[in-house]
């Protein structure tokens, strides 16, 4: 099976980039919109612009997608987006990086978050990587953003490893 063949039964991907998007490159963006697809995205400034990257929704061009822009912390980056089910109910979904060293005012900034989308959303979808061990069951963090999540009724769906040394940083957490 082609790639090509396996986007067109996608709908929607998040993606989490640290190199590729930049001001004056949109070779991905114009890849991405020549396979039918649309994206909502937020390029990374980085002070030296040799780094580029940033956070994206890519969707199915036929999906009606419309950017949220919700203000957070420092401590992490994020584009957000609505569509409409086949009901016609609002799901939000948002994608979602946390670079550098971890602090406690990153589970602050995500609370207020997740506090600012739960208020308007029942149907949430937040993808990531957070570059938080989350299978060390004895990480303070780990724990710390599980009792987050799970304080709203959210789950977090990824199970297994995502980095090639086996560690789970990615995060898929919905209602």
């Amino acid at each position: 099976m082609s790639w090509r063949t396996c986007l067109i039964t996608l709908y929607l991907f998040c993606l989490s980039l640290k190199l590729g998007f930049t001001e004056t490159n949109n070779n991905i963006t114009a890849a991405i919109k020549s396979a039918g697809f649309k994206i909502v995205h937020r390029i990374r400034s980085d002070p030296d612009k040799s780094r580029g990257g940033g956070v994206g929704v890519i969707h199915r061009a036929d999906i009606i997608l419309t950017q949220v822009f919700l203000s957070h912390g420092a401590t992490f980056e994020s584009v957000s987006a609505k569509f409409k089910d086949k009901d016609g109910v609002n799901i939000f979904c948002a994608c979602v990086y946390r670079p550098g060293v971890l602090s406690d005012a990153f589970f602050s900034d995500f609370d207020d978050f997740i506090g600012s989308i739960f208020v308007r959303f029942t149907k949430i979808v937040i993808c990531g990587d957070l570059n938080i061990h989350l299978d060390n069951c004895r990480s303070k963090h780990a724990t710390m953003f599980s009792d987050l999540i799970s304080s709203y009724g959210l789950t977090q769906l990824v199970t297994d490893p995502t980095h090639r040394l086996g560690h789970l940083l990615d995060v898929v957490i919905c209602s």
